[in-house]
């Protein structure tokens, strides 16, 4: 009687557990199948985009070497579309504002943008609801960048052995962010997905 209620218990168990990881499995499929989804709208968005304002949709995936570069390909378009930033400051110039946006790709863009009044309060209005000035995948500038060039800063310290025992060693620290790019332009249009 005792194997045939541990046996019940068991078997109950495996198929309880069993329909736990058929759950997780089907929950793991929705949100890969949402993730591909949203990968797609996002790139179907940069397509239509970048038909619409004659704009090169995939610049920030570049990996040139120097800067000329990315100025030949600017030379013959400059106009770019932009998404997933964070905008680093808002600065008021006369009668236009300057924007300072960041974008975390490899390499890292610094955009220094023009805007008008009425493009920055169409930009800031969710933002300054939701406390955030990060911008993911549903919103999209159209940007016509007039300068670009990598950042010189480098800070560079170094460690070396004390010959006292009782003294402690310097240390060394050396932060690069030469391949990082500066652009500077101006802000065409905003898009929003839905």
């Amino acid at each position: 009687m005792k194997n045939i209620i541990l046996a019940t218990i068991v078997w109950s168990l495996f198929f309880s557990c069993n329909s736990e990881n058929k759950k997780e499995v089907a929950e793991e499929a929705k949100e890969k199948e949402a993730e591909q989804h949203e990968k797609q709208l996002r790139l179907a968005t940069l397509t239509n985009l970048a038909t619409k304002y004659s704009a090169i949709a995939a610049f920030d995936t570049l990996h040139l070497r120097f800067t000329y570069q990315y100025q030949n390909i600017l030379s013959k378009n400059n106009k770019i579309i932009l998404d997933r930033f964070l905008i680093n400051d808002v600065i008021k110039q006369d009668s236009v504002y300057l924007l300072s946006i960041k974008k975390s790709s490899n390499p890292k863009f610094f955009v220094q943008l023009t805007c008008t009044d009425f493009q920055l309060q169409s930009l800031l209005k969710d933002t300054l609801k939701n406390k955030t000035r990060y911008f993911f995948d549903k919103t999209f500038l159209v940007i016509d960048i007039s300068s670009i060039k990598k950042i010189k800063y480098k800070i560079d310290c170094s460690a070396y052995e004390t010959e006292e025992p009782q003294e402690e060693p310097d240390t060394y620290l050396e932060i690069d962010e030469s391949r990082t790019l500066m652009c500077n332009g101006r802000l065409i249009d905003i898009y929003e997905s839905k």
